[in-house]
């Protein structure tokens, strides 16, 4: 089970980078002259849905370390090994 908490960690840490490379990369094209004549609507919607999906995976990735590393110390006694030494360790 402790495999695909960890799977499913990775994931959540993959799509937070992502999100977070999509969020810095708009942020620098709204900030282009040349935007201030278009429609926003439909950009602003998609950012914020960006930066709803970049808090769940973040939070989701960093829960799940203490989460998993909860469940290993309660079965053996002690953190899990990997995850114990390094924050971004999957």
């Amino acid at each position: 089970m402790f495999w695909l908490m960890r799977i499913f960690r990775g994931v959540c840490g993959v799509l937070f980078a992502m999100q977070v490379i999509h969020v810095i990369e708009a942020i620098l094209w709204i900030s282009k002259i040349e935007v201030a004549e278009l429609e926003m609507g439909g950009f602003y919607l998609l950012l914020s849905f960006k930066i709803i999906v970049l808090g769940v995976s973040g939070f989701l990735f960093f829960w799940l370390r203490d989460f998993i590393n909860a469940l290993h110390t309660k079965r053996y006694g002690r953190p899990h090994p990997t995850l114990a030494k390094n924050k971004w360790a999957l």
